[in-house]
């Protein structure tokens, strides 16, 4: 009985929500997947953006594509074989352009370089918390070439760090949300300072003992969103900004600016003063990819996946 009444109440609110967006343009966010990919402004080239996408058949996860950001042409780089293949984890540094195929059982990691056309591959090594795991680590090169390495894990507040990659201590004073993790995309240098962004969510599982990637998660699903900064020379971390739920984004930051998705706007935000100005209003709705390479922002729509446009940075 409950249950009945449960999905009539369901459908319900699915209809009040469907008459409130078609006739008075409300817009409701919540199951909506917005994805952070790489922060930014970074070091990375600007000149490609690398995605999957379905066969001619409809099937996703099929393709690679090679977007360039410089004349806004696309090309296909790669399709796969077999009936049980998947394209998964597309990424570029801004020379090399690396995805993972995966059949089932094995993965294959390629690597394919934009300048030269040429593809290589070599098995990839792992297991199934390989994908969603409980510790996260992350680095980040400084100027002088030495690196700072990080770790965080779900459940614990305390971010670790290292310069060796061996002897990790705690950070004072970050006292984090215990599900949120570090990530090396979601950070930069700059001037001598690390920043980058922590985003918390609602302790999703994904398997035994295991969190979902904040980056696949839809927005109700996401229970805040932090700005912070990292002195590696004096060790003294700061939250310069902090958005509770999901409904405000963390996507980027540069000279005293945070960067903002927020009803699906794009925001510019000085941190001294408050102010807030719109730079975009994106038109793809649902599932939005927003990546930075090097000084461009790139709104990426998932649905129709194609790139709907490329911002730079002010």
């Amino acid at each position: 009985m409950f249950g009945r009444v449960l999905t009539i109440v369901q459908i319900v609110i699915g209809l009040i929500m469907t008459v409130l967006n078609t006739v008075f343009g409300v817009q409701f966010y919540g199951e909506w997947e917005i994805n952070p990919e790489h922060f930014g402004p970074n070091t990375l080239s600007s000149e490609y953006y690398v995605y999957d996408g379905p066969n001619a058949d409809g099937k996703d996860n099929q393709v690679v594509n090679l977007y360039d950001i410089r004349t806004g042409e696309t090309k296909e780089i790669f399709k796969v074989d077999g009936e049980q293949e998947r394209v998964t984890r597309t990424y570029t540094d801004g020379k090399q352009v690396k995805f993972m195929v995966y059949d089932g059982e094995d993965v294959l990691q390629y690597t394919y370089d934009p300048k030269t056309g040429t593809m290589t591959s070599e098995e990839f090594v792992t297991d199934s918390k390989t994908w969603y795991i409980l510790d996260t680590e992350a680095s980040i090169t400084l100027d002088d070439g030495r690196e700072v390495y990080f770790k965080k894990r779900f459940g614990d507040s305390e971010l670790m760090y290292s310069t060796n990659g061996e002897d990790f201590e705690a950070i004072e004073g970050t006292d984090l949300a215990r599900k949120s993790g570090i990530y090396s995309d979601q950070m930069i240098y700059v001037d001598g300072v690390i920043y980058g962004a922590f985003t918390e969510i609602k302790g999703i599982l994904c398997g035994p003992q295991m969190y979902i990637s904040p980056f696949e998660a839809d927005v109700d699903d996401i229970r805040s969103d932090r700005l912070f900064s990292f002195d590696p020379k004096t060790k003294e971390f700061k939250t310069l900004y902090f958005s509770k739920g999901g409904k405000t984004r963390v996507i980027g930051y540069r000279y005293g600016y945070v960067y903002l998705w927020k009803k699906n706007k794009i925001y510019k935000q000085n941190l001294t003063k408050g102010k807030k100005a719109k730079i975009y209003k994106i038109q793809a709705t649902e599932n939005v990819r927003l990546s930075w390479a090097g000084d461009v922002l790139i709104i990426f729509d998932e649905n129709n996946n194609v790139v709907e446009t490329t911002i730079k940075a002010e």
